[in-house]
């Protein structure tokens, strides 16, 4: 198999999703981020979240931030890539 026919076989969709910024009394990071997420299989075009093989989270140097793990299992999704910027 050619190197064009290879990368052919290859596909990324990308959605983009956003949450409103600041503080918010009502919601946490999970709870913004999954509303992020839903936006994002939206914008993409997603239907079945099952489909999705990979997921990157964004950690801070204090710990704090969206764990890709743990929230994979929040959004009842199993990636076989989970990473974390």
């Amino acid at each position: 198999m050619g190197r064009k026919q290879a990368l052919s076989r290859r596909v990324s969709i990308v959605g983009v999703g956003l949450t409103r910024q600041g503080r918010h009394g009502d919601a946490d990071g999970y709870a913004l981020a999954m509303q992020a997420f839903r936006s994002a299989l939206d914008d993409a075009g997603i239907r079945d979240k099952h489909r999705i093989d990979g997921l990157l989270g964004a950690r801070q140097f204090d710990g704090s931030g969206i764990d890709p793990v743990l929230f994979s299992r929040a959004a009842g999704i199993t990636p076989s890539v989970t990473g974390a910027l």
